[in-house]
């Protein structure tokens, strides 16, 4: 448990430092990220 929570703390911070240096994030939980791509291959977006 202790990896996932580390995992997150350096993702946020990475997103964080990203959208200070002008690029974009996204927070996304992975099953909405598979729900997305699934509904965009359908849908001839990908």
């Amino acid at each position: 448990m202790q990896c996932y929570l580390l995992f997150i703390y350096l993702a946020c911070a990475f997103a964080q430092k990203a959208c200070r240096e002008g690029y974009n994030a996204l927070y996304l939980r992975v099953s909405k990220l598979f729900e997305d791509l699934a509904l965009a291959k359908v849908m001839g977006d990908t």
